[in-house]
């Protein structure tokens, strides 16, 4: 549910700026626009803020219960990892904001003569999302503040059990410990982000040059699209020409047409059977009944 309030604002807002940029998606080729889209600019930061797990915004209650279950059920690794990607989260998010919103203005000459806040009917349900990505998640605050976890006794009688809601017995002192655990891996991304690409820009191309390898492998997804391309798309588009030009184009339609061609060839020949004189007919039946009496006296 949280989670529906702060992406919907970040896909928004990703088009707004889209919009205001005349369709430029290039994130490099941005930078600064907080000038000209404020609302944009401040709508996305929630979004952000929200996604990274950052309190008292929406996905800090819903990630710190995912976590927190995972911890107290003995999935340490799980919680790790969570914990792990959790921080990622908040790094490109904020590499995102960053990049398009502050620092300097990387925008061309044409998309900047046209640079402009879009309209209220885009901006309007921005501010919508960005207030239920502040709230969202009260209504699923920690046990024993304020009114509690009103959202998972909801959908308690929808669940198989309650464990299932991550109600698991822990020291209060544990939990507190575990929030801020998550909360400085949160911050932590956001610093990282802002240390590579605003206080320090070159420090991420440095890293790049270093790190070469990685760096390509990275940027290239492990060329997972390019394995996929090669082991499904191409055989699958091979075989569709074939089918297409060979059992359709050839077979299918040559069948059809070829019967067609046989039709309008022999046609000629079959009309001039046709006269309409009946003694040719009848002729033409002494034949028929002499070959067939042939037949069958041949076969005995």
């Amino acid at each position: 549910m949280t989670h529906a309030c702060f992406k919907a604002l970040l896909f928004l807002g990703a088009g707004s700026v889209m919009h205001a940029m005349s369709g430029e998606l290039d994130i490099h080729k941005m930078g600064n626009l907080k000038e000209k889209l404020p609302t944009t600019r401040w709508t996305f930061l929630v979004g952000c803020l929200a996604i990274a797990g950052v309190p008292p915004l929406a996905a800090f209650f819903s990630k710190d219960m995912i976590l927190e279950a995972a911890f107290a059920s003995g999935h340490v690794v799980l919680w790790f990892i969570g914990l792990a990607a959790a921080g990622l989260t908040a790094f490109y998010m904020f590499r995102a904001y960053f990049l398009a919103f502050e620092g300097e203005s990387r925008v061309d000459h044409h998309a900047a003569h046209h640079l402009h806040e879009s309209p209220s009917t885009m901006t309007i349900p921005l501010m919508v999302l960005a207030v239920l990505s502040i709230v969202a998640g009260w209504v699923g605050l920690p046990h024993g503040v304020l009114w509690g976890d009103r959202f998972g006794h909801y959908l308690a009688p929808a669940l198989a059990s309650h464990d299932a809601l991550g109600h698991h017995e822990i020291a209060g002192g544990t939990v507190l410990l575990l929030t801020v655990v998550t909360t400085a891996v949160a911050l932590g991304g956001i610093f990282v982000a802002y240390s590579f690409y605003l206080r320090s820009p070159g420090t991420a191309d440095r890293l790049a040059e270093r790190f070469h390898g990685i760096y390509v492998l990275l940027w290239n997804k492990y060329w997972v699209d390019e394995i996929y391309d090669r082991l499904f798309i191409t055989p699958y588009v091979i075989f569709s020409k074939f089918f297409w030009k060979v059992v359709d184009a050839m077979l299918i339609d040559g069948v059809v047409n070829g019967a067609g061609v046989v039709v309008g060839k022999t046609s000629d020949v079959w009309r001039r059977l046709e006269t309409g004189n009946v003694q040719h007919y009848a002729a033409a039946m002494l034949v028929g009944a002499v070959v067939t009496c042939g037949v069958y006296w041949w076969l005995g």
